[in-house]
C-alpha cells in the first residue's frame, strides 16, 4: 500500500471506531437497531432520544472517571 493510502485508511479506521462505539450502545443497551414506531416522524424521534440516552451516559462515565475535571 502507499503512503497515501495508509493515511486514508487511518482516517476512515478513526471515524468508524467512533461511530461504532455508539452504535454498539444502541444494540447492546439502549433496545437494539429495531425501531419500535411508525411513521417518519416518530422514528426521528426515536432516533433523537436514544442519542440522548447515549450522551447522558457518555457524560455520566466521563465525569465518574474525574469528578474535579467536569463541571
Amino acid at each position: 500500500m502507499t503512503a497515501k493510502h495508509k493515511e486514508d485508511n487511518r482516517e476512515h479506521s478513526q471515524i468508524r471506531t467512533k461511530v461504532e462505539h455508539v452504535f454498539c450502545q444502541w444494540v447492546n443497551e439502549i433496545g437494539g437497531k429495531l425501531m419500535g414506531s411508525i411513521g417518519k416522524q416518530s422514528v426521528k424521534a426515536t432516533i433523537r432520544v436514544k442519542n440522548l440516552v447515549y450522551n447522558f451516559k457518555h457524560y455520566a462515565f466521563w465525569e465518574n472517571q474525574n469528578p474535579k475535571a467536569v463541571g
